[in-house]
């Protein structure tokens, strides 16, 4: 499927896309043009989107020109909040979602919509359609994709499926380990924001830290955690030591990543002491390690664009949204429950 193009077609393509500041409209005059020259195989791959997609601008082309590539205003009317919800809405954006009882950082969509239902003002199109989000609010998103395993890497994670998978038979747990440094200079993510304006974050200039360790049992999400001033092998060693404790009958397999602390002999003697076995994960494989996900939710809706009075407030605030994890959100959060973690035996 090719498209023959004049040059005053070619012109003003060209004349739009150089035009054109957002990329998801960009794309479609980018491959109009392509199409001239390439299949639509070839157009997809070059401009990272789907052959379906493809064929429906040069539809778009085919029927309206370059009116039928631009991109059209969404459906419905004017958004509106019921029984006069607008001050309220101002009213919250105003306030710290902290003080109201919520364990997140800022104002989120689901956050907001919830606030506003309990005061009766539900988000509505003008043609009755409910919205999903608030008005006034936009935020930018990014993917990221990892790429496939390399064979070596699956042979290591076979293997310590294969002794995941003895222990329990064995009537043993297995537990993921990690650690997350908590600093009081917070980390910065894409935010909720009013239209038009950039979100501000307020620092002190220090940047203390605490290091929380935390193990997961991959099986039924149970957790051990503890709060340290430093991520080094003596700590690393209280944190097996902690996690030899909890049933010591009971043997445990530990996958741990291969950062040095963990290899210091502290740690290594600290773990044969308490009956835990180490299975380490492959190197530079953080995508394994279930407890990954589990601190990027954790500082997502603690630590992210909020600096706190002290460090041992932000670290309070960290163990307090951990502890209140259910097992089940925390096996959600921690991927155990997706595909994402087949692999490990629970």
């Amino acid at each position: 499927m090719r498209v023959v193009l004049g040059e005053g077609e070619r012109a003003a393509l060209g004349a739009a896309a150089a035009a054109e500041p957002r990329v998801r409209v960009w794309r479609r005059y980018r491959a109009i043009l392509l199409l001239a020259e390439q299949g639509p195989e070839a157009v997809a791959r070059a401009l990272g989107c789907s052959r379906a997609s493809v064929y429906g601008w040069a539809a778009a082309w085919r029927a309206r020109g370059l009116e039928g590539l631009r991109q059209r205003p969404p459906a419905g009317g004017r958004r509106r909040l019921a029984g006069g919800g607008e001050p309220a809405l101002e009213a919250l954006l105003a306030a710290d979602p902290q003080a109201r009882g919520h364990l997140a950082t800022g104002w989120t969509v689901p956050l907001l919509r919830a606030e506003l239902a309990a005061a009766g003002h539900g988000g509505r199109r003008a043609h009755g359609a409910a919205h999903p989000a608030p008005a006034g609010l936009a935020l930018e998103t990014a993917q990221v994709r990892p790429g496939a395993a390399g064979s070596g890497l699956r042979r290591k994670k076979d293997a310590l499926s294969a002794r995941a998978a003895a222990v329990l038979a064995a009537g043993g747990e297995v537990w993921a380990g990690d650690e997350t440094t908590l600093r009081e200079f917070p980390p910065l993510r894409a935010a909720w924001a009013r239209r038009g304006q950039q979100a501000e974050v307020v620092i002190s200039g220090r940047n203390a830290r605490r290091v929380l360790h935390g193990l997961l049992n991959v099986a039924t999400g149970e957790r051990v955690r503890l709060l340290r001033e430093r991520g080094r092998g003596p700590d690393c060693a209280a944190a097996v030591a902690e996690l030899g404790r909890l049933r010591p009958g009971v043997p445990k397999l530990l996958a741990w990543d291969t950062a040095p602390p963990h290899h210091a002999r502290a740690a290594r003697e600290a773990a044969a002491g308490a009956g835990v076995e180490i299975a380490w994960l492959p190197f530079r494989s953080p995508e394994l390690n279930p407890c990954e996900d589990l601190w990027r939710h954790l500082k997502a809706a603690v630590a992210a664009n909020r600096a706190y009075p002290s460090v041992d407030e932000l670290a309070a605030r960290a163990v307090a949204w951990l502890d209140a994890l259910s097992p089940a959100d925390a096996l959600r959060l921690a991927a155990l429950s997706s595909s994402k973690c087949d692999w490990l035996p629970t």
